[in-house]
Formats: structure tokens, C-alpha cells, sequence
């Protein structure tokens, strides 16, 4: 858990940084160096400075005390210098603070002491990990401080959080900055520090990390539908399937770019081919296999593919809602997000789905066929969103290596849904000109 404190005084700024960091005074009588939500990199600098300084403690190597901070309206009113001013204004709420470290000396790799193999391939490897590319001979971001070497300004880390575009498929490349790294000459024990490193670290030791993200930091990207989503988007995944074997989930996912393989050797997801039969009572029991999974890997969201399975078990429909509303519920008893998939036999027309699930879903989403001037394209609106304002658009959509992309509403055009649709004009001719 992370301190919040207050901004009392500011004191100086730094200006070795393009984002103008400073030295202020805090309500516990410390010095802290803060960074600005305001500056150049916005949140994004804040938060892999966050993560990557948690994580670096987490691995054993020293990162200075970080905290968040808040700074008040009237901080810096009076501030004469007006780009710090602007930036003091711009900052307003919360930001990023690490503790100053006094008389502390900028590390020199011409200078001795020279840090020990072991260290210096630790921080090598840490700095590969979080895709850091400012521990340059240029830029060293390293102090020696009682005696010791710590790490400092990891801003520029993390940087595919800059464009969330392939993202888990860049993850893939090799991190060819690290060629320029100030540490690399001392690194002789690099094996070693990727056998120690790499244990350390798993979802359940980085998820309490990204949970210290401030909600305000977070929600401002358009890739992502909320908060939640932002946060969770390194989170593990768990796929229950009815219909498919993982074989051919692999093959399905390959050709949109997704390695299904990868991602389950690295923990990041799992997949589970199963029945109906046997899922409604493994969720029923205690510690079936869906819950261990989600225990084993700390998954928090599962796509069920698809609930329509469930009709195999009855043909009377208040015993198919009960067995669909119990087999829900528990997945809700795990603290899980839940995706159901349901199939409607309609290919094309007005028909909505009869869905036994409707009351207990929370969101439903219609993904529909629509014929175009002799092409088929694809429709998406929601039928309902609990608590929600939601859009009531009917928009186009397609399924690209990104996952589904919302494109534009349909313009000028009625009865989507009848699965032909008529251009606006047509229908006023037919309305009242015909007549």
C-alpha cells in the first residue's frame, strides 16, 4: 500500500528532466521528488514509474520510498516562473512522488567502485523486463547513496503502454536497447540473474502492483472500455469451451495473430474443454477445476463458449433458466468477470434471440449479419447494459488481430435488423409518396 501525502512547499525543480520534476516539502516534514501528472508524458510517465519502481523492489534491488501525492488548487499561485506555474496548474490532484535521497552521487562507470557481476545483471535483466531504455551512458539513472546503488526515474519505461497496437505480439521482440545499457559491461552473470529474476515474478505478485495504479490515472485511453479494462490488460484469461477442443482454439486464434500456445506457458491463459454436463457441476462443487484455474493463474475474467450448450441438459425452459442462472451465479461466487457467448439460429432477419439468460446478464450485446448492396457486414449494438446510459447506435464492426473493432454507425439507412435495410429515402417514398 502506498502513502499518500500532501504538497507543502515547493523548493526546486530539476531540470535534467524534460518533464520538470522537483524537490518540494511534504505534510511529514520530508523531501520528496515529484513528478507531474501535468508534464509532458501526462499519466503514463507516472504510472511505469510506479510499476517499474515496485517491481524493481520486489526483485530485491533499491528504489527510493515511493508514494502519491496531492497537490491543492492554490499550490504555486504565486509561483513567478510561469512555465512552472502552468505546470503546478495543470497538476492539480494526484501525482507521483519518490523520496530524495541527500548527498546522493550520480553513478560513473569510468569511476569506482564498480557494481558486483550479480547486481549489475540483475538491474540489466530488470531493466530488458520493463523495456527501459534511459539507463544509458547518457542518461544513467543511478545513484550511489550510502554506499549503495540505487535506482531512479523509470518513466520512459513500459513504453508499449504508449500504443496498445500488437501489443502482446510486440512483447515477443527482443528488446535490442539494451545493447546501449550502462550496466551491460559489468553484466557477467546474466543466466544466473534470469533463473533468479524470472521466479520472482508471476500474476499474483504483479497484479497488488498494477492495483496501486490511481483510478485517475487511468480510463483516457480509447482502446480500452473503462478503467477496469486499462488496469486488466495484462491480466490472465481463462476460456471454458462446450464446442471446441483447444487444438482448434490454437488454430482459430493463429489466424488473427494470437498465440494461444504462448500465452498458456507463460500463465497468461488457460483453456478448458469440457461439457455442460460436467461444468455445472464442477462450479457447483468446491475447488473444480474452473475455480483452481482461476486460483492457480489469479484470473478474473473467463469467456464461456457457449452458453447455448445448456439445452443439451433439458427441453423444459424453467429448468434451463434455473440450470443457466446457477451456473452464472457461481461463476460470480469466484469473483470472476464472465463473457457468455449464445448462438442464435437466425442468419439473417428480425429475430432477437430468446435468451433464458437475459435477467441475470448484467450486459447484453447483439452481434448481428446485415446484407448491404449484395455484401455481408457485420452489426453490433447493445440490447442492454445494467445501470448504463448506454449507446444505442447500430454500428458496423469487424474482427481484426486487435479483437473486435467498433467502427461507425450505419448512416442514412433503416431496419438493420430485418437483415436488409433500406436507405432513409426509400422508405419516405414508400411511407407517403406511394400512398
Amino acid at each position: 500500500m502506498l502513502r499518500t501525502i500532501q504538497a507543502t512547499r515547493y523548493l526546486k525543480p530539476l531540470r535534467e528532466g524534460g518533464s520538470l520534476p522537483a524537490i518540494v516539502e511534504a505534510d511529514d516534514g520530508q523531501l520528496y521528488v515529484m513528478k507531474f501528472v501535468g508534464a509532458g508524458q501526462g499519466a503514463k510517465a507516472l504510472i511505469a514509474e510506479l510499476v517499474a519502481g515496485e517491481i524493481a523492489r520486489l526483485l530485491g534491488l533499491r528504489v527510493p520510498e515511493i508514494a502519491l501525492i496531492e497537490l491543492d488548487a492554490a499550490f504555486g499561485r504565486n509561483e513567478p516562473n510561469p512555465e512552472i506555474r502552468d505546470l503546478l496548474q495543470a497538476s492539480i490532484g494526484l501525482n507521483l512522488a519518490m523520496r530524495y535521497l541527500p548527498n546522493a552521487m550520480t553513478f560513473n562507470a569510468m569511476v569506482s567502485p564498480f557494481p558486483e557481476a550479480n547486481l549489475a545483471s540483475m538491474i540489466v535483466w530488470f531493466d530488458a523486463y520493463i523495456t527501459n531504455v534511459d539507463r544509458t551512458p547518457r542518461n544513467v539513472n543511478l545513484l550511489i547513496w550510502q554506499d549503495n546503488l540505487w535506482l531512479i526515474d523509470h518513466g520512459a519505461a513500459l513504453y508499449f503502454h504508449h500504443d496498445w497496437k500488437n501489443y502482446l505480439i510486440r512483447s515477443e521482440s527482443p528488446f535490442a536497447p539494451i545493447k546501449d545499457h550502462t550496466l551491460l559491461a559489468f553484466a557477467d552473470a546474466l543466466p544466473q540473474a534470469d533463473i533468479t529474476l524470472r521466479a520472482r515474478l508471476n500474476s499474483e505478485v504483479i497484479s497488488p502492483i498494477i492495483d496501486l495504479i490511481p483510478d485517475s490515472w487511468l480510463g483516457q485511453e480509447a482502446c480500452f472500455a473503462s478503467q477496469a479494462e486499462h488496469r486488466s490488460a495484462n491480466e490472465p484469461g481463462l476460456i471454458v469451451t462446450f464446442e471446441q477442443l483447444p487444438e482448434q482454439y490454437y488454430q482459430d486464434a493463429a489466424s488473427f495473430g494470437w498465440d494461444f500456445r504462448r500465452l498458456e506457458k507463460e500463465g497468461k491463459l488457460k483453456i478448458i474443454m469440457t461439457t455442460p454436463e460436467v461444468g455445472q457441476l464442477d462450479v457447483e462443487g468446491m475447488e473444480g477445476m474452473i475455480e483452481r484455474a482461476a486460483d492457480q493463474l489469479g484470473v478474473r475474467r473467463v469467456v464461456v463458449d457457449s452458453i447455448s450448450h445448456f439445452m443439451r441438459l433439458t427441453t423444459d425452459q424453467a429448468e434451463l433458466r434455473w440450470l443457466e442462472f446457477t451456473f452464472i451465479n457461481s461463476l460470480k461466487r469466484f469473483n470472476l468477470t464472465t463473457i457468455l457467448t449464445r448462438e442464435n439460429h437466425m442468419l439473417l432477419g428480425e429475430s432477437i434471440p430468446n435468451s433464458s439468460i437475459g435477467f441475470v446478464a448484467d450486459s447484453y450485446i447483439v452481434l448481428r449479419y446485415v446484407e448491404i448492396e449484395s455484401m455481408i457486414r457485420k452489426a453490433l449494438f447493445v440490447l442492454k447494459m445494467r445501470g448504463s446510459n448506454h449507446d444505442k447506435d447500430i454500428r458496423q464492426y469487424d474482427i481484426t488481430s486487435q479483437g473486435i473493432e467498433v467502427q461507425s454507425k450505419f448512416e442514412g439507412r433503416e431496419g438493420i435488423l430485418s437483415g436488409s435495410p433500406r436507405r432513409l429515402a426509400e422508405s419516405f417514398v414508400q411511407a407517403f409518396v406511394k400512398k
